[in-house]
């Protein structure tokens, strides 16, 4: 593992931490009227609103040092929230403190991937990814799962843990800039902020990325909280850990058997895919079993998977290399907008199991048409 991915596997971990143990500490503490869902909420649209943003400045700046930069104000945000915004006697209105703190931990997810992806151009762009997917989804394991944990054991001094963590990962990329040297940027050299903000309608005007992207955001922690949700219907709560265990690990496998295999041969296999995710869904909430819909929901992740690395590479095989940010910023701004979508009809929809599954079926066989239009008006 390079100094570059140690530090990214250090400052997602961080901001992992704080995704899922903030939420639920201050629930904890401050008995909330607002639930932890809404807090969510609160921290996806957080992540949404300045995605786009994020992908710009990646392009248009030194995504390096906009990577720095990106934790020194996630820090800075730290520090004010443990010193400043938790008395028990006034609890803040949350959205103070969730949008600053994930609106950031998103600039830095794309400026990172920017650099990630950009760092070695004779490895082959689906190694590229697939590494990079690998080492966010340890991180994200291990975070998401020990969020809670860590922050209803530690309290606020958790925030400080995930402090000393981006600490350790801005140190190890300061001594990564001072060794290589300034990058060119010829984005800036051609192209005013405007221009560049621009240049983001390439994208938004194809329908194919914007429903695809859309589609593979709504179908993966929205339907991932139906199956919770199936569970604690079941009277299975015990099973709920395991579910997110296991799901993680099928999602690492896919992902290490996907680097020894071609990406034509990758793209054969999403016809039968998409077929296998609807069977797997309606057999995984139809299911009467705790242990049915955990392995039925277990393959699910796993699979889905190969979509979302599917479109990703599409995304940045297909976009202009010195505006890579750009449509990292835009594919990541659809897919939270699906995942935001997803999370309200999931949450709030008066339809019944049936019509669910069918939407949701019909929504995996339309993604996989909608994901081979998109290439193949991208190549020509």
């Amino acid at each position: 593992m390079s100094n570059l991915q140690r530090s990214v596997f250090l400052s997602t971990l961080a901001g992992c931490l704080i995704w899922t143990g903030f939420p639920v500490f201050y629930q904890s503490t401050f008995h909330s009227k607002y639930s932890v869902s809404e807090l969510y909420l609160y921290a996806v649209s957080g992540s949404l609103l300045f995605s786009l943003i994020g992908g710009v400045l990646a392009d248009l700046l030194d995504f390096r040092k906009m990577a720095v930069l990106s934790q020194i104000v996630s820090i800075i945000c730290l520090l004010v929230v443990f010193f400043f915004f938790l008395d028990p006697l006034d609890a803040p209105n949350p959205i103070w403190i969730l949008v600053p703190m994930y609106f950031n931990f998103s600039l830095y997810q794309i400026t990172e991937s920017t650099w990630l992806l950009k760092c070695d151009q004779q490895e082959d762009l689906k190694d590229r990814i697939l590494d990079r997917s690998r080492l966010l989804l340890v991180a994200k394991l291990v975070g998401f799962g020990f969020g809670p944990i860590v922050f209803l054991s530690l309290g606020k001094v958790a925030l400080l843990l995930s402090g000393i963590l981006y600490l350790l990962s801005i140190a190890l990329q300061i001594r990564l800039i001072q060794k290589s040297g300034r990058v060119r940027n010829g984005v800036l050299e051609r192209l005013t902020i405007f221009e560049l903000c621009l240049s983001i309608k390439n994208e938004i005007r194809n329908p194919k990325f914007v429903f695809a992207t859309l589609a593979t955001g709504a179908l993966s922690i929205p339907l991932n909280t139906v199956f919770v949700d199936r569970l604690l219907e079941l009277s299975a709560p015990n099973y709920v850990s395991p579910f997110w265990v296991l799901g993680g690990i099928s999602s690492f496998l896919i992902l290490f058997m996907l680097k020894r295999i071609g990406f034509s041969k990758i793209w054969k296999l999403l016809m039968p895919t998409s077929i296998m995710l609807a069977i797997l869904v309606v057999v995984g909430l139809s299911a009467s079993h705790p242990l049915l819909l955990v392995t039925c929901s277990t393959l699910y992740i796993g699979l889905n998977t190969l979509y979302s690395f599917s479109l990703q590479h599409s995304v940045c095989a297909f976009a202009n290399q010195e505006r890579l940010g750009t449509a990292l910023g835009t594919y990541n701004f659809f897919l939270d907008a699906g995942v935001q979508l997803g999370m309200l009809v999931a949450a709030f929809s008066p339809l019944t199991r049936g019509p669910l599954l069918t939407i949701m079926c019909f929504v995996i066989l339309v993604r996989w048409l909608l994901l081979v239009a998109y290439t193949k008006s991208s190549r020509a």
